[in-house]
């Protein structure tokens, strides 16, 4: 029954009550009063319960928006929360009081409002406080899979953008820990990155290296006319070198896939990265018979014994013929300078392994703390983003994932960077034999793209990731991009089109930005555990 009809039968009773005519009134009173208690007041009394379970409702949904929409404050959330309520309910006159309140995580709220009687108004009672409450707090039960694939080039140590990071994951991961999902429902990855990834670390199977020097671009960068050069057998002819970890890309489409490395195809497996040693100079005053030359230093890691000069050639032919030379690789050993991570074969590559999924917050939090610098050279996002695919993939080479697409996982892929997509280098290193610095898809010069320059190669590795973000769309998988001190129109381009949508890239300027990027991304991914307690 509605209220208008409710008051209709009141003014209808009451006119009769006051009725003199005779005893008519009387009478009747003695009568209808009883009939009007039960049921008059049993459909108020509904109209009442059906009032206060709508609060209810409102109360509740209000609160969790609220809670998931990230406000700061009690004072905010009760504003919030009794705006939203009057939108849902239709109607003003609500009061909120929140009691306990800590930002995306937890909210203890009463919601109060009068309701005025009509029927039981002839009975005396003139209105009803209606009152409600509510607790909204984390712990919910999807399960959720996170990988943070976060550069670790120089450039971040030279712009204090290393020390944002660091506070930035820190305050990811306390909120992620106020979240309350317990370590079955949440799994971290980490994938630091540089012109590689090193994937020697936790749960590496040598299984997944080419260890015979059977895949297309196995040794490409070296003079393979006597026969295929084994990469590994080069790093083990150097007595004091090892591979520290980091690897290429794999030939044919598998550069740009998830697709599991098994030995059956060779080019499925992955190659070490190996930087070949640069040829000495031939002078001391880093000139060569006058001209100056770009040249690499790092990489200059063991003696080369060159042959006399010879004018009649140009030098970037004799200085290649001395890079792809594997006879220096005799037992030689390395300069001393030549650190395993910073100089020598590895420079350039990552001391942090990758960290496959696994439930601990406080072991992601140590690694990024231990951060160190590569002292190399080179930003390929492309290289990051393939391998935190793979720590998200439920096959080879990491097995952890949960299934795509099963209904309940939530998989997310945060990458975070300062540096422009340059893979291979600037125009100065155009001049070079190489044509470029050493990358993941080897020298320019050898066109294992089918490009022999830095500015093709790039446009290349630029579709590349188009493709392989679309592909990790499809999959299900959440990409959040985050950039920090960037300019560079086209990398802001490309990481914005690869974001899961605008609300997934995030452009930062300075150390605060950065820190309320990751704490927002956490926020987002701990609302879905948001959950009412009572």
């Amino acid at each position: 029954m509605s209220l208008s009809l409710l008051a209709s039968l009141k003014s209808s009773v009451t006119r009769f009550l006051e009725n003199r005519d005779g005893q008519v009134g009387a009478v009747f009173a003695v009568t209808i009063l009883p009939i009007l208690a039960l049921t008059g007041s049993g459909v108020e009394l509904s109209m009442i319960n059906a009032n206060r379970g709508g609060l209810q409702n409102a109360l509740d949904a209000a609160a969790l928006s609220v809670v998931r929409d990230g406000a700061a404050t009690e004072d905010e959330a009760e504003t919030m929360i009794a705006e939203r309520m009057s939108a849902l309910l239709g109607r003003s006159g609500i009061t909120v009081d929140v009691s306990e309140f800590t930002p995306s995580a937890h909210l203890v709220a009463t919601a109060n409002e009068t309701y005025e009687t009509v029927l039981l108004d002839v009975m005396g009672l003139t209105d009803f406080d209606l009152g409600v409450d509510t607790e909204v707090t984390t712990g919910g039960n999807r399960p959720v899979e996170v990988v943070l694939v976060l550069d670790n080039t120089p450039s971040m140590y030279g712009n204090g953008g290393i020390e944002a990071l660091k506070r930035a994951v820190d305050e990811f991961l306390d909120v992620m820990e106020e979240a309350g999902v317990d370590e079955d429902n949440l799994r971290l990855g980490l994938v630091p990155f540089t012109i590689s990834v090193n994937i020697r670390g936790e749960g590496f199977n040598w299984d997944w290296m080419d260890r015979a020097g059977r895949a297309e671009w196995h040794g490409n960068q070296f003079d393979e006319t006597a026969g295929p050069v084994n990469i590994f057998d080069l790093y083990d002819a150097i007595p004091n070198a090892e591979w520290a970890g980091c690897v290429e890309y794999r030939g044919r489409e598998y550069y740009r896939t998830d697709t599991a490395p098994v030995s059956a195809d060779p080019d499925s497996l992955f190659v070490p990265f190996m930087i070949p040693d640069d040829p000495d100079f031939w002078d001391d005053d880093r000139t060569l018979r006058g001209a100056r030359r770009y040249d690499y230093p790092r990489a200059q890691y063991l003696p080369d014994d060159l042959p006399p000069f010879d004018p009649r050639h140009p030098y970037h032919e004799q200085d290649l013929t001395q890079i792809r030379s594997t006879g220096k690789y005799d037992g030689t050993p390395m300069n001393p300078q030549s650190a395993i991570f910073t100089r020598g074969p590895n420079s350039g590559c990552s001391e942090q392994a990758v960290i496959p999924l696994q439930g601990s917050i406080d072991h992601i939090r140590r690694a990024v703390r231990d951060f160190r610098n590569p002292q190399g050279y080179g930003t390929d996002h492309l290289m990051g983003l393939m391998w935190g695919w793979r720590v998200l993939s439920p096959g080879a080479p990491y097995t952890e994932g949960a299934p795509y697409n099963d209904g309940e996982t939530r998989k997310i892929l945060i990458m975070m960077t300062d540096g422009e997509l340059v893979v291979g280098g600037t125009s100065a290193h155009l001049r070079t034999p190489q044509r470029s610095y050493y990358t993941g898809f080897g020298y320019a010069y050898e066109a294992r793209r089918s490009v022999g320059d830095v500015p093709a190669l790039n446009n290349i590795v630029r579709r590349d990731m188009a493709v392989a973000c679309e592909s990790m769309h499809d999959l299900g998988i959440e990409i959040f991009a985050v950039t920090y001190s960037m300019n560079d129109r086209r990398t802001l381009d490309t990481l914005a089109d690869c974001a899961s949508g605008d609300d997934h890239f995030i452009s930062t300027r300075g150390h605060i930005d950065l820190r309320e990027a990751f704490a927002s991304i956490a926020r987002s991914i701990q609302a879905d555990n948001l959950r009412l307690a009572r």
